[in-house]
């Protein structure tokens, strides 16, 4: 299933990359808002040809990473 995605296998070392991603983001969107009103934000990073994508999302009390993957994608920005 992660293949017909596009995604790919996180290593240990993409997730030293979740500070890039989420402070030097290339594109952010606000995607749901469950209905606990819990606040799900997309961010995603393009680098070396490879997107990271992290999902975060923001409570009433908490900020978390809930979901981080990874696929090819054309171009490079870092």
């Amino acid at each position: 299933m992660e293949k017909a995605r596009r995604r790919e296998d996180i290593t240990p070392d993409d997730f030293a990359l979740i500070p890039l991603v989420l402070n030097e983001f290339d594109k952010a969107e606000h995607s749901l808002t469950d209905k606990l009103g819990n606040k799900k934000l997309l961010f995603q990073k393009n680098c070396e040809g490879i997107v990271y994508v992290a999902t975060v999302e923001r409570g009433e009390t908490k900020v978390e990473v809930r979901t981080f993957w990874k696929m090819r994608a054309p171009g490079a920005s870092c």
